[in-house]
């Protein structure tokens, strides 16, 4: 069972740790949606079971990767296509977990480095599972 602990919300993304087994994997950003007091992510702390399968975002070419169940986030919607995958910025998801080696800035920013490597070890570290389990935890 993977665990991913977020730890820091702000205007620039939902930092978090993703560990497997104690072990960190990867650094975690999502995108941090404004509720008018806080920041929140589109995906609520709780426990799933991820499909494997190709999936393609707006920009660039098809690919393998793990997608969360339909969920209803904090603002009351419904989503669907809450993937992992890579991306540097808080304005690279528009609720998927983006995955890092570190957490640092780019061009002044806050962002996650080395999202490709880290996207690519985790779908490695998978081994291509059907599924795969992910409990989000908030602090």
């Amino acid at each position: 069972m993977y665990t991913l602990t977020r730890n820091k919300f702000t205007a620039d993304g939902i930092f978090g740790e993703l560990e497997e087994d104690g072990e960190l994997v990867a650094y975690t950003l999502e995108h941090a949606f404004e509720d008018g007091t806080t920041w929140n992510p589109i995906l609520p702390a709780g426990k799933y079971t991820l499909q494997y399968g190709p999936h393609q975002l707006e920009h660039g070419p098809p690919f393998m990767t793990y997608e969360f169940p339909k969920v209803t986030s904090w603002d009351g919607n419904k989503h669907t296509q809450i993937l992992f995958h890579a991306g540097n910025f808080n304005s690279d998801s528009k609720g998927c977990v983006l995955l890092g080696t570190q957490i640092g800035t780019l061009y002044g920013r806050p962002a996650l480095i080395s999202s490709t490597v880290a996207f690519e070890k985790f779908i490695t570290r998978c081994a291509h599972a059907t599924t795969i389990e992910v409990e989000v935890v908030n602090p």
